[in-house]
């Protein structure tokens, strides 16, 4: 029976193809984001009802309401005294600056105190009752701990009342500050007061007061302004008339001491200042020829000629001499000596009195320049004098005239805005139900698309035997579903009582891709395996066998699996009867050994008796003698074997068989461990002849991806059960 079979020439194959990744397209998305449509709506309506519970039930309603003011520009004054009473300006930054005192702490405290909110635990926060868990406690309690641990030497000063009453009224400010909201229209004069609190009339009461109260306010300062002008304006009255009286006096003082002083006899005594200057110009230049001409006759007394000295002298005595000497008279030489001697005496003492002269005209001046200056000095110190009594005077004209202007206006101050509409009662601003209810069913899309998405980028697994096919480079050649069963014992009963199910129908399909695929050299010997435990393959190899006995084919299942041997939860059989390994060391024919079921027309062949390494014992030469002739005896035989990534059992039964079928569990087994696989196989030169896509769940599938076993919305109309 057992002859041995010729080596099986080796097959080198090429690696399985590496997986590619699809492009992400719109279409994909939108395909994907269809197929998980319950889910998306699911999530939508969740987060619809938590919105809606939000906004119906939980949230606090806020109503919101404005007063609308207008600003007056800056007006005319019946007086122009805008340093004491002014207008607002028309800029925008001073519109901005109006907003912000509407809103300053020192106005709402005061219409804190006229309302009083602190008896409101709106705002009043310290009223409220304790929440079992606040996020804002919660800070605070951290704040106040960790504080405690780093100053816990030092003990904590004791807080007044006073201080306590403070901090409540701050800490109810801020709450009313929160809930007001100024805005100035855009090209206009107008800003508007809005409050936003629970109650539709306490927004309007809140608001018309905080209006009355900046308009009241702005009239208690020009009041204020106007008052404290009239002080400091009388106070200033008083201080110029005293400075006045002063400075006329001072003037009739200076007046009457200076009584002889004007401009027209200080004019004079500049012309006589000036006549003086002029003679002793003129002197200077007498004197200094009659010193020069006194010293010319002193020169050429004992060397000139008696001709040379009568000419400088110009003398007619002198002349009327020289004539006689000229006669020879002897006596005309003592005589014009004589002469000249006397003439140079004269001299001298015309030289003396123009020296005195000079000297005269000099203090002459030199008095006159300073009588003039002091006389000057005491005019200009009278002229500035009057000066500043006109501009007192002036000053005290004008001050006295504004204090009379500012007196009158007394009780005439008018607000710098007024009111254009009251607040009426308030309209509900939030919670904005139908905003909310729409952004919960935003976000409820938003999350389920992210879940969807998660759930593709974590999901490693493979869906479709396309993908299945693009991955290993390998064909498809079934795509099985989930058995409905609740047992093992239950798959064989199933396939005879449903013989038109899906399931039955996706065998028949795997048995004639198998059959086909070579139609010269059909398949005889069949593997059955899978990458990991737990993928169908066992059921995949039961399945097909019974299929190819509905053939009326003589078919033997081998259970190769000999480590895990669960073939007795599928079938009913004893225990104690020998298995594969007392037919490979040839203990028992293989008559006696093969187990036949009656109801699936199969024969069985259990792996019970193997011992040590069953790996050896598949390699050996009598384990492929007994496949050769099995190949007599049956049609078909089909082993189901361990998982490739386990034990190597596979590895060496596949080199003795005629087909691998591979299985993959749907959505499960990781295109990793798939690839491992093929690997391992491609290292001793195997290669599936198909792949099959087992474990299809058809709900799931529908539900999450769309489809059903692939075969969408046509099963119904082909199969049942």
């Amino acid at each position: 029976m057992f002859q041995d079979a010729p080596p099986k020439a080796p097959v080198y194959l090429s690696a399985p193809a590496l997986p590619t990744t699809p492009d992400i397209t719109l279409a994909g998305l939108l395909v994907t984001a269809w197929r998980n449509k319950l889910l998306i709506g699911s999530c939508v309506a969740l987060f619809v009802l938590l919105g809606g519970y939000y906004a119906f039930v939980v949230a606090t309603p806020k109503f919101a309401t404005g007063t609308t003011l207008a600003l007056q520009l800056r007006n005319e004054q019946l007086i122009d005294i805008d340093k004491v009473i002014s207008g607002v300006s028309s800029d925008e930054e001073a519109i901005n600056t109006e907003l912000e005192v509407i809103k300053s702490r020192g106005l709402l405290e005061k219409l804190v105190t006229e309302l009083d909110l602190l008896e409101d635990p709106e705002f009043n926060t310290s009223l409220r009752p304790q929440k079992t868990f606040a996020l804002g406690r919660l800070k605070t309690d951290l704040g106040a701990f960790i504080a405690g641990m780093v100053t816990r030497d030092a003990p904590a000063p004791p807080v007044s009342e006073e201080l306590k009453e403070r901090r409540i009224l701050i800490d109810t400010v801020d709450e009313l500050r929160a809930a007001i909201d100024t805005e100035h229209l855009r090209d206009t004069y107008i800003f508007r007061i809005r409050v936003t609190t629970e109650r539709e009339m306490k927004s309007a009461r809140i608001a018309n007061a905080l209006a009355d109260l900046y308009i009241r306010e702005q009239i208690v300062q020009k009041f204020e302004a106007t008052e404290h002008a009239v002080t400091w304006l009388a106070e200033r009255v008083a201080e110029l008339n005293t400075e006045l009286e002063e400075k006329q006096s001072q003037a009739e003082t200076m007046r009457s001491d200076i009584d002889l002083v004007s401009g027209a006899a200080l004019e004079m005594a500049n012309q006589k200042l000036r006549s003086l200057r002029l003679r002793f110009e003129d002197a200077e230049v007498e004197t200094a020829r009659l010193l020069a001409q006194n010293t010319a006759m002193k020169d050429l007394q004992s060397e000139a000629d008696p001709e040379t000295l009568a000419a400088l002298a110009n003398d007619p005595i002198l002349n009327r001499i020289l004539a006689r000497m000229q006669s020879q008279d002897p006596e005309s030489k003592d005589l014009f000596d004589a002469r000249v001697q006397t003439l140079i005496l004269n001299q001298d003492t015309e030289v003396s009195r123009a020296d005195q002269k000079l000297a005269l005209l000099a203090d002459a001046i030199v008095q006159a320049e300073a009588e003039m200056s002091v006389q000057s000095e005491q005019l200009i110190q009278l002229q500035q004098l009057e000066r500043d009594l006109v501009s007192t005077q002036t000053l005290y004209e004008t001050f006295l005239t504004r204090l009379k202007e500012t007196s009158v206006q007394r009780g005439l101050q008018q607000s710098d805005s007024r009111v254009l509409s009251e607040a009426t009662p308030g309209h509900m601003v939030a919670p904005r139900r139908a905003r909310l209810v729409i952004m919960s069913g935003i976000l409820g899309l938003i999350f389920g698309a992210a879940v969807i998405a998660l759930r593709q980028i974590t999901n490693n697994g493979i869906r479709t035997s396309e993908d299945l096919q693009a991955f290993s480079g390998i064909p498809v050649m079934g795509r099985i579903p989930k058995m409905p069963i609740r047992k093992r014992q239950d798959l064989l009963p199933y396939l005879q009582g449903k013989p038109a199910s899906a399931a039955a129908e996706a065998v028949r399909n795997l048995r004639t891709s198998l059959l086909l695929n070579n139609l010269d050299n059909p398949p005889q010997l069949i593997m059955s395996t899978s990458a990991l435990p737990g993928e169908g393959k066992t059921t995949q190899s039961i399945t097909l066998a019974h299929n190819l006995a509905k053939l009326d084919k003589r078919v033997l299942l081998i259970e190769g699996d000999v480590r895990r041997r669960t073939f007795q939860d599928y079938f009913e059989f004893s225990t104690d009867q020998p298995g594969l390994a007392s037919v490979l060391l040839e203990e028992t024919p293989v008559a006696d050994v093969v187990v036949h079921d009656p109801g699936s027309g199969l024969d069985l062949l259990v792996g019970y008796g193997i011992q040590g390494n069953p790996a050896d014992l598949f390699a050996s030469d009598r384990f492929r003698s007994f496949l050769t002739a099995l190949r007599d005896e049956y049609e078909y035989v089909v082993i189901d074997t361990p998982p490739v990534m386990v034990v190597p059992d596979a590895l060496v039964i596949g080199q003795s068989v005629d087909s691998i079928l591979m299985s993959v569990a749907w959505d499960r087994t990781p295109r990793a461990q798939v690839l491992q696989a093929l690997n391992q196989l491609e290292t001793v030169n195997l290669r599936p002849a198909g792949m099959v896509l087992s474990l299809i769940d058809q709900k799931k599938s529908m539900s999450r991806y769309g489809y059903a076993g692939e075969y969408g919305g046509y099963q119904s109309a082909y199969y049942s059960g």
